[in-house]
């Protein structure tokens, strides 16, 4: 795996758009509670706002892959639950692998070393980053919310670019939620199937170590999708964190030392090789909890049958995409953080172009799925920003009624400046009225001159 790093003048303006099991159980809960140092630029240090003694306080230092963990102290998240529970640091690893096993190719999408370093050196697949982190406080607040960043995966006929935009966001009293949407586009003139693969590795401490933590699932008849959740076992709900987004139909949640009935391998400490060895999700994992069963509602408790010491806990989501030549696609990830089930409306957004020209209407499809218990009546807020996260033109809907579970299709029109200069833009389409909730999405946009 090889890190490149190819920013471009055009890109600087564009687009807001292998170590032994027992090291990682050795490494975890050794992380201290420290500020990013300052000459780490390209990491971006994202906060649900300037009290990190609320409840429900959320920052997450992550680089312009998505991923982040106190594997390695530049890329922590901390977290304060509700109640009189203390900030503290939550993921040991949180990120996408992606594989194409068709190919035999893989890669783990994170700038964390030690983390690469788990992994025998694979060159099958490079990665470059196309654009650093851009990022911008979009509620005012003297906090950064929301970073921006592109990146590219190649080798072979393989050729994926993503656009990856990322915010925090308080989601409710004591729970916060960080959004991660992945617009893929295939630069190849070949088709691609692959798997985009989430690992969260959680290390909960606020009661005892990470040996105790508990992973589960309610998914089955909630109707919010496919989620899984990792929490304290003494300390349920306000201390979890909850893996969801679209499209992901598989996931497992992992004890140390289970092995799922449907065969090898057992579960080991979450920051292990198992899922990278499968070139994906092992067949046996898929949909199952450690100590609960395939495709069932339940809870791992601290020490399920066949767990052995330290029972470590973890969660994952599968994502699996297909892209003809030229085709594009998001993958939306949900954390959510103080409670065990997803929070968030989920929103997507589609363009009926990509490139334009200034005073083009374009054309818009909005897919909105309201997930809160509470009722809703908002509007939509449709801009488009710039690459310093500026928003240089705006409107707004009528307002909409939701209830949960309430689906709203829609086509809307977007009328673009026509003095706009050329360069590559986001539309960003968001609910951000709801005072317990931010749903939002955005597709890149690229200006050019008429001839």
């Amino acid at each position: 795996m090889t890190r490149v790093i190819t920013i471009s003048t055009t890109a600087l303006i564009a687009a807001v758009l292998v170590l032994p099991v027992s090291a990682d159980a050795a490494s975890k809960g050794s992380g201290a509670v420290t500020e990013p140092p300052a000459d780490q630029q390209a990491i971006a240090v994202l906060a649900t706002g300037p009290d990190n003694g609320a409840d429900g306080y959320l920052r997450v230092q992550t680089d312009e892959y998505g991923s982040w963990g106190s594997f390695n102290a530049n890329f922590e998240d901390l977290f304060n639950p509700s109640g009189a529970l203390d900030l503290d640091l939550v993921a040991f690893t949180s990120g996408f692998f992606l594989f194409v096993p068709d190919r035999g190719q893989r890669e783990l999408l994170s700038d964390i070393p030690d983390w690469q370093n788990v992994f025998a050196p694979d060159g099958s697949l490079d990665r470059a980053i196309v654009m650093e982190n851009v990022t911008s406080d979009t509620n005012n607040d003297g906090v950064d919310d929301t970073a921006m960043s592109a990146f590219s995966v190649f080798g072979g006929n393989s050729s994926l670019r993503f656009d990856l935009v990322q915010s925090v966001s308080t989601a409710g009293s004591g729970v916060a939620l960080v959004r991660q949407e992945y617009t893929i586009t295939n630069e190849s003139s070949d088709g691609i199937d692959f798997a985009l693969v989430r690992a969260f590795d959680g290390d909960l401490s606020w009661q005892f170590d990470f040996s105790d933590d508990e992973v589960g699932t309610t998914m089955h008849g909630a109707g919010l999708g496919t989620y899984v959740y990792e929490q304290e076992s003494g300390i349920p709900s306000i201390t979890a964190v909850t893996l969801s987004g679209t499209p992901g139909p598989d996931y497992y949640g992992g004890k140390n030392g289970v092995e799922p009935p449907n065969g090898p391998p057992a579960y080991a400490f979450g920051t292990d090789v198992q899922v990278w060895d499968a070139f994906g999700v092992p067949d046996s994992w898929r949909t199952y909890v450690a100590g609960v069963g395939y495709g069932v509602n339940g809870n791992s408790g601290e020490f399920p049958p066949g767990a052995i010491d330290p029972a470590d806990g973890f969660i994952g989501m599968d994502f699996p995409v297909s892209l003809g030549p030229g085709e594009r696609t998001t993958v939306t990830a949900l954390h959510t953080y103080g409670q065990n089930s997803p929070s968030g409306c989920a929103l997507a957004l589609l363009l009926d172009r990509s490139v334009a020209h200034g005073g083009d209407v374009l054309r818009f499809d909005l897919l909105v799925k309201h997930n809160r218990r509470a009722p809703a009546r908002v509007p939509f807020v449709v801009s488009l920003r710039n690459a310093a996260g500026d928003v240089v033109a705006s409107q707004v809907s009528r307002p909409h009624r939701f209830r949960f579970g309430d689906e709203l299709r829609q086509q809307g029109y977007f009328t673009l400046p026509a003095s706009l200069p050329q360069g590559d833009y986001r539309l960003v389409v968001q609910i951000d009225q709801m005072k317990q909730d931010v749903a939002l999405a955005s597709q890149p946009l690229r200006i050019i001159r008429r001839n």
